[in-house]
């Protein structure tokens, strides 16, 4: 199940992106944006996991 294990990695990290890196993204504004990247890659690890995991209940509920 390597589709919920990036999805609880990609969880954890936009919610440590989100409050713990807050100060220090307050910084700088590169510091800023890279906040945005890491939220922005962990959304995308999400929806892919999502998605993964969408199509692995299909696939199980049509056999």
């Amino acid at each position: 199940m390597v589709a919920l294990g990036v999805l609880v990695a990609g969880v954890a990290l936009a919610l440590v992106a989100q409050f713990a890196l807050s100060s220090w993204a307050e910084s700088s504004q590169l510091d800023h944006d890279l906040q945005h990247g890491i939220i922005f890659v962990a959304g995308v690890g999400v929806g892919a996991s999502l998605v993964a995991l969408y199509r692995l209940g299909r696939r199980s509920a049509s056999d």
